[in-house]
Parts: C-alpha cells; structure tokens; sequence
C-alpha cells in the first residue's frame, strides 16, 4: 500500500480515536485502583508506559508490536504488585513471550496480505 490518504476508507481521525480510546482505559483503571498499586502517582511508570503504548499500538492493528511491549512491560510490572511468579513461569516467560511475538507477527502479516488482496478486488 504506497499511501494510506488516498485510500477511500481511511479514516484520519482513527489515530487519535484509539489514542483517546487507550487513554480513557487507563485513566479508568488508574481511578478505581484496578492494579493496586495506590496513588495515581504510583501508576506513573515506564511499566504502565510499555503497556499503554501496547494497547495503542493493538487499537492500530499492529499485533507484534502490541505483544511485545506487553511482554516486557507486564514482565517487569509483576514484582511491583507483589505477584510471586513461579519458577517455572519465570523460566519460560521470555521464551514464550518470543514465541507469541512470532505467531503475533504470522498473523498479523496474513491479515494484511488479506487485507491487501480485498483491496486489489475490489479496486
């Protein structure tokens, strides 16, 4: 796809949508103290940083990079909500995280190629 504007079904705004959409349920479970983690200033972490990019980056269809940053940001915010992970969880975290980014990355390139070819179709 050369460029995205002069697709007929581009929507400029779905950018911002899915911004103001993550946003919203962030401030939402930071309000009612979902993770337990006490003020809202102690939501303020590059943990919750990782995870609300994430959510973004899912709203905008981009699976690989939405798993990943959960990956690594919901790895690293475990210990700050005094959730002991097991050994074996720990041990095989990374290694299953990569292989959900792999299977993620699968999918969402089919999807695209899918995606791509209804386009062509239609067109």
């Amino acid at each position: 796809m050369k460029n995205d504007r002069h697709n007929k079904n581009f929507n400029p705004l779905w950018g911002i949508g899915s911004f103001l959409i993550a946003f919203g349920l962030l401030m939402g479970v930071i309000m009612i103290d979902l993770l337990h983690l006490g003020e809202p200033s102690d939501y303020i972490r590059w943990q919750m940083l990782l995870l609300f990019i994430g959510l973004v980056s899912l709203f905008n269809g981009k699976v690989g990079e939405a798993l990943i940053l959960f990956a690594v940001g919901t790895y690293f915010l475990l210990p700050l909500l005094d959730i002991e992970i097991p050994d074996f969880v720990d041990n095989f975290y990374w290694p299953g995280a990569i292989i959900l980014v792999g299977i993620g990355l699968i999918v969402s390139g089919s999807i695209k190629k899918i995606r791509n070819q209804n386009r062509l179709i239609e067109n």
